[in-house]
């Protein structure tokens, strides 16, 4: 995990402002490299409030960490920070013969198509996503598992 991943986490589990000391104690990083991993998390679209005296504090955005989702997960996970679409990630790599069960993931799209092939905004610091799954079920009962998986997304993320 690369250092600014971890410092994200840091920030992530604290509610309060915490010191780029103690982040660097934890992480047996140097200060400078702590404030290096905060402006690359800035870059990333990452609200990050730091006081004086007082630390850091995570004010707003997620980081997405594949190696932990991998690890979360039963499948397996593609992350790209940039990509055209995730939807073209996962028919390429569907034409190469790649396996089921893969989450196409990007934090970025430059050519995001919804139905239809209408195009969608898709800014810097989001998170989109494609789902290769291969389910076993006839074809018409595949709308139903549409729905079935919009759900357990809905849940998964009120949770």
């Amino acid at each position: 995990m690369k250092s600014y991943q971890a410092v994200y986490q840091i920030l992530a589990k604290e509610t309060d402002y915490i010191s780029g000391e103690k982040i660097a104690e934890e992480l047996s990083l140097s200060r400078t490299s702590i404030w290096k991993a905060i402006k690359r998390l800035e870059q990333e679209g990452i609200e990050i409030d730091s006081i004086k005296n007082k630390g850091y504090k995570l004010m707003n955005g997620d980081l997405i960490l594949p190696e932990i989702l991998e690890e979360n997960l039963p499948i397996k996970v593609s992350f790209k920070p940039e990509t055209k679409s995730t939807q073209l990630d996962a028919k390429e790599a569907i034409d190469l013969g790649n396996e089921a069960n893969t989450l196409y993931l990007a934090s970025y799209q430059t050519a995001g198509r919804g139905r239809f092939q209408r195009s969608f905004y898709s800014p810097q610091g989001g998170i989109y996503m494609t789902l290769h799954l291969k389910p076993n079920l006839p074809y018409d009962k595949l709308p139903s598992y549409t729905l079935l998986v919009a759900g357990a997304i809905y849940k998964a993320i009120k949770t």
